[in-house]
């Protein structure tokens, strides 16, 4: 993705590198869903530049559900800024951070650490 954002990639790579991390997320690959998920909410790596942001939400779901630890982290922020639900839902944000910072998360930890400095 880094040659991607640097244009230095090609129509034909764009689509290998979308058509790889695709099959590797159906098949669990936790670091590819959120690869891939990474690259639907920001547009990077998509056709046209075009974010799918309802699409990211449901891959860092599969990868929290399999418990990847940074895919609960940006799916708690996409929570708390309203990345991809229509509007910021800070409390399921707050308790997918927690759950995180349970489960040893250091950006979890500073994440809410953050909450309680804004007096979330």
């Amino acid at each position: 993705v880094e040659a991607e954002t640097e244009g230095r990639m090609s129509e034909k790579m764009r689509r290998a590198m979308m058509a790889y991390l695709e099959r590797a997320a159906e098949r669990k690959h936790v670091g590819a869903a959120y690869e891939l998920a990474q690259c639907c909410l920001s547009g990077r790596g998509m056709a046209g530049g075009e974010k799918d942001e309802e699409r990211g939400l449901k891959l860092l779901e599969i990868a929290t559900r399999l418990e990847y630890l940074p895919a609960a982290v940006t799916l708690a922020r996409c929570f708390r800024h309203g990345v991809g639900t229509g509007e910021p839902r800070p409390e399921a944000g707050f308790q997918l951070l927690q759950w995180a910072a349970e489960k040893d998360s250091a950006a979890a930890m500073r994440d809410l650490a953050r909450c309680y400095m804004a007096g979330e």
